[in-house]
């Protein structure tokens, strides 16, 4: 089963910026990673909305959150345990982000 793997980050240390460090880029590189991108910074989002039938664009990420979505890891898992082993690798190397596991839904 393949699962996504939000990165959110509070810290703009953690940014686009920065170099991708190598252990992670290690992890990364692994077969049951199946995909993976790095987002640019807050500063380039735009959000877009739908209010009383017209569309509303607001330059940056705002959408309810104290964190911003950094990137995307797509990883095979047999199981939601074997997405979790990938999560806490990646948090040992990276302790202040926030990672959200969702399923992806796959179609034929």
């Amino acid at each position: 089963m393949k699962y996504a793997l939000l990165i959110h980050g509070s810290n703009a240390a953690d940014g686009p910026e920065r170099d991708l460090d190598p252990k992670i880029a290690a992890v990364l590189d692994r077969p049951s990673v199946a995909g993976w991108t790095r987002l640019q910074g807050i500063g380039a989002a735009t959000t877009v909305r739908r209010q009383d039938g017209r569309r509303l664009l607001t330059d940056g990420p705002f959408v309810e959150s104290k964190e911003y979505l950094a990137g995307l890891i797509v990883v095979d898992a047999a199981d939601l345990d074997g997405a979790l082993a990938i999560v806490e690798e990646l948090q040992d190397l990276r302790p202040n982000v926030v990672i959200e596991i969702r399923p992806v839904l796959e179609t034929d």
